[in-house]
């Protein structure tokens, strides 16, 4: 064998071609960067397309550390590992699927987004004519300053009810009932200085578990809700 054909010389060369390759790679997409950098200056008008990746992009994760940071209770019951899935799990009550649903909701509408990416896409056509289709239902693109009446969320937002009839179209804001589901699961709300908003504070749970027959027993943390039922059909049928 000679040394042109040696393991290490072969291994040096497979090397040298994928760091080629990646090379390569780079120079194309900084060059499709560049140019889409000069179309959108010249533009007068924008059309903006997003689904989860870019929430995703922003640190939305729905799976991993974050999962676990706000669902280990519900994991270990129902043993789905992401939050996706764990909205088609079949819950022993009521109380359980709003409890799950009260925090989905709190964390992936109220809360900011760890990275500025909606920020930064804001930037970009700020005193443009833009409009923004988006199938995300995070209001990430709100919470960055986009107008309202240039955005179409085609599946709705999470920080809306409606009637589950439904007998009308008019939707309600529901941060102030997710709220209240999240305080009678034993959560508390700390300041923090990077948001507008209060945020869970998930260091300092005092859960309690509930003895009657609507309380949450099965599932530690869980206590019965001090939403009144019969108030929330009042306010959303």
């Amino acid at each position: 064998m000679t040394d042109d054909f040696k393991p290490d010389n072969d291994s040096k060369i497979k090397k040298t071609k994928l760091n080629m390759l990646k090379k390569h790679f780079v120079n194309i997409a900084n060059e499709k960067i560049e140019t889409l950098k000069e179309q959108l200056e010249k533009a007068e008008c924008v059309v903006i397309g997003s689904g989860a990746g870019l929430s995703a992009s922003a640190g939305f994760s729905y799976s991993g550390e974050r999962f676990k940071k706000y669902f280990s209770d519900f994991e270990t019951k129902y043993h789905f590992h992401d939050m996706y899935s764990g909205g088609f799990a079949d819950f022993g009550s009521l109380e359980e699927n709003w409890a799950y649903w009260s925090r989905y909701i709190y964390i992936n509408r109220y809360m900011r987004a760890p990275l500025p990416v909606y920020e930064k896409l804001f930037e970009l056509v700020r005193g443009k004519d833009y409009f923004a289709i988006t199938t995300n239902v995070d209001h990430c693109f709100q919470k960055a300053g986009f107008d309202k009446k240039r955005l179409f969320y085609t599946q709705g937002d999470y920080g809306l009810f409606q009637c589950c009839v439904p007998c009308h179209k008019k939707t309600y804001g529901n941060e102030e009932a997710v709220r209240k589901m999240l305080v009678s699961q034993g959560f508390g709300f700390e300041d923090s200085e990077n948001e507008k908003r209060r945020r869970p504070c998930f260091s300092e749970k005092s859960f309690e578990n509930g003895n009657s027959a609507r309380a949450c027993a099965a599932l530690p943390g869980l206590r019965k809700t001090d939403v009144d039922e019969s108030s929330l059909r009042r306010d959303f049928c």
